[in-house]
């Protein structure tokens, strides 16, 4: 979930990431995700986890969407930590979006990708609307 180059280089290298993905999977190539030591792929390789760290906020689920790009990831705030969610296909992003609405009362639809602008991250609203 960092940026280095910012959001906009973010979003066109997503676009590329899901050309590719989609490209392999259309002609049956296997694939799978390499994630850092702070990132879990489950195990049908469709969904990253990453730990993002301590959260002091409040308990909430927020989705990031971009126009053109689509749904982006989830940011998890729950019991004092921030995970963020990445479904790497349209199914893993149905199927996780069901279990988000059965764990949690409501998710957080702001209609953009929210960014921290000190660390160029994903970032959940400090305060529930």
């Amino acid at each position: 979930d960092a940026f280095s180059e910012g959001a906009a280089d973010y979003l066109l290298w997503q676009r590329a990431f899901r050309t590719l993905t989609a490209l392999a999977d259309a002609h049956g190539l296997s694939w799978r995700p390499a994630c850092g030591p702070d990132c879990e792929v489950d195990d049908s390789d469709r969904l990253v986890t990453h730990a993002a760290g301590a959260w002091t906020g409040p308990d909430t689920v927020t989705e990031h969407f971009d126009p053109d790009v689509g749904l982006i990831a989830w940011s998890v705030a729950m019991d004092g930590r921030l995970n963020h969610l990445y479904p790497l296909d349209a199914t893993t992003a149905r199927k996780q979006r069901a279990v988000l609405q059965q764990q949690h009362s409501s998710i957080q639809q702001p209609g953009s990708m929210l960014v921290n602008p000190d660390t160029q991250t994903l970032d959940n609203p400090v305060e529930c609307p």
